[in-house]
């Protein structure tokens, strides 16, 4: 908030300051905002900056062709006398626990271009709101021009049991082998009771040792194979219909003969980037931990460090945290090896341990097989860079897609507000009832730009241009409360993922159409 440019008094309809709250010198306007956000929630502790400046000048001096002053927002970052600690996109080499995430509501197009710029040589993420009427938008630019996932929160859990791996090469897994073999040991003595809680992961295990003596080694493959070899667990139990944990191993045989994930192919090819093979003291905390998993993977059969955790199945008590427990010093000796290798490539680069936390490595370790990677073009090449056939092929994918009733599709407002953007970044101020023809005509250009053409009955049709121009014209930029809070909760919602790194960022801009209560994700 630029002290220069408000005026003493404000009638503010902003929740966090209440109306007409005086900013003074000693009291400014970001510091009530930063009073009242604390009592939301007291153990988050933050900080607020006071340009001297207007917010047109203080963006400007970061942009790369103009003047280097101290009143840029890079030299504001770098004074930690300003905030409670130093700000940094990721945690630097010097231990900054800090971070920042940009956020610029109802910008100027000059102002937004001007701020994605900055971001991207600051390596900031960057988050660009707009409420357009009954239109709001959010466009996500990630610090690197990607973010990268640990933690994409991926529905349905992959278990790494490692059972076809064990019954295979017992010493690749000694513990558990030993476990289950002396678990079958005493199958023929035991009773109802206790045959009826054997962990399935053993059941499961005893039968694919059985099949593979039986069949020269190999596993089911066929459908006839696998019918026969779940028809055999069922055999091995005394009373199916009173046994669940047999129930539970005809229902679970496919994770004994099919070989646990591993290195999947979309994670090989990140190990597989420059960026991850030659290490640099400026590279990413997530390169550094993908080519220690190189050579972590190298020395244990091509597996990640294994997860530790199991399933809930049908077992007594005693015998379930047996299993549990080999399992988790298993993965907690694995996680000791990769964390070696994660901090020998930190010493060798001459960073920090706190660089990379133990916390995160074992984060990562835990999520190998989930690792995404989310591609970010950052907002002022998607409006002033070429557009590379992909982007094309992407929007005319989603032009295929329309809402039940076209008008309302999401991707046609965001041409119009796109449109709106360009109009006023030519002519300095927002299209008025009347600039309806000339709006059309720009969400045309658009339009060609990506390679898609009016055609009628289609999304992209004259009347529809007309009608979406139209509406867009008649908001004048107005902000609608109703739209701000759903696309202001969405960016509160997505500020959260980019920060963390918890579950997936949306890709390029979310489109809120207010009208229809609608809502999708477009990349321009």
């Amino acid at each position: 908030l630029p002290q220069s440019s408000p005026p003493p008094l404000i009638p503010s309809s902003n929740f966090f300051i209440p109306p007409s709250t005086p900013s003074t010198p000693s009291s400014p306007l970001c510091s009530v905002v930063y009073s009242n956000l604390q009592e939301l929630n007291p153990d988050v502790d933050g900080g607020y900056l006071v340009p001297e400046v207007s917010l047109q000048e203080f963006i400007s001096n970061d942009v790369p062709e103009a003047s280097t002053t101290e009143t840029s927002l890079a030299t504001y970052l770098k004074q930690s006398d300003r905030v409670p600690y130093p700000l940094t996109a990721t945690p630097s080499s010097s231990g900054a626990k800090g971070t920042v995430l940009l956020v610029g509501s109802d910008l100027s197009s000059d102002e937004a271009l001007k701020l994605s710029h900055t971001a991207s040589r600051l390596k900031l993420p960057l988050l660009l709101v707009r409420t357009y009427g009954m239109i709001g938008t959010l466009r996500v630019q990630s610090a690197t021009g990607e973010f990268t996932v640990v933690e994409p929160r991926a529905e349905g859990v992959k278990w790494d049991l490692r059972m076809r791996e064990t019954v295979e090469s017992p010493a690749s897994f000694s513990e558990l082998a030993e476990f289950a073999e002396r678990m079958v040991g005493q199958m023929p003595s035991m009773d109802q009771q206790q045959h009826g809680h054997i962990p399935y992961v053993v059941i499961c295990m005893e039968a694919l040792k059985r099949w593979r003596e039986g069949h020269d080694g190999n596993v089911p493959t066929s459908f006839a194979d696998k019918d026969e070899f779940r028809a055999s667990i069922k055999a091995m139990s005394k009373d199916f219909g009173l046994e669940m944990n047999f129930q539970e191993g005809v229902r679970e045989a496919y994770t004994a003969y099919t070989k646990t994930a591993g290195i999947t192919d979309a994670v090989k090819d990140l190990m597989d980037r420059t960026d991850v093979k030659t290490l640099t003291k400026e590279s990413t905390q997530f390169c550094i931990l993908l080519n220690a998993l190189t050579e972590f993977t190298s020395t244990h059969a091509g597996m990640p460090p294994l997860n530790g955790s199991i399933p809930d199945m049908t077992s007594d008590s005693s015998n379930y945290i047996k299993l549990q427990a080999l399992y988790f010093d298993r993965s907690k000796r694995e996680l000791a090896d990769f964390t070696a290798l994660v901090q020998a490539r930190l010493s060798k680069l001459g960073l920090p341990m706190e660089y990379i936390p133990p916390p995160s490595i074992a984060t990562f370790a835990k999520n190998v097989p989930y690792l995404t990677v989310v591609p970010s073009k950052p907002y002022h090449e998607e409006v002033t860079g070429a557009l590379s056939e992909e982007d094309r092929e992407t929007m005319q994918g989603l032009s295929w897609d329309p809402h039940e009733e076209m008008i309302h599709t999401p991707m046609l407002w965001w041409c119009g507000v796109k449109a709106a953007e360009e109009y006023q970044r030519a002519k300095g101020s927002w299209p008025a009832p009347g600039a309806e023809g000339e709006l059309a005509a720009t969400m045309d250009g658009i339009m060609k730009r990506y390679g898609l053409t009016k055609q009628e009955g289609t999304v992209f049709d004259a009347a529809k241009l007309t009608a979406v121009a139209g509406e867009i014209t008649r908001y004048e930029n107005a902000e609608n409360h109703t739209v701000g809070s759903v696309v202001g909760g969405v960016a509160g919602q997505e500020g959260v993922k980019v920060i963390t790194g918890i579950y997936v960022p949306i890709d390029n801009t979310y489109i809120f159409n207010g009208i229809a209560g609608v809502a999708g994700v477009v990349k321009g």
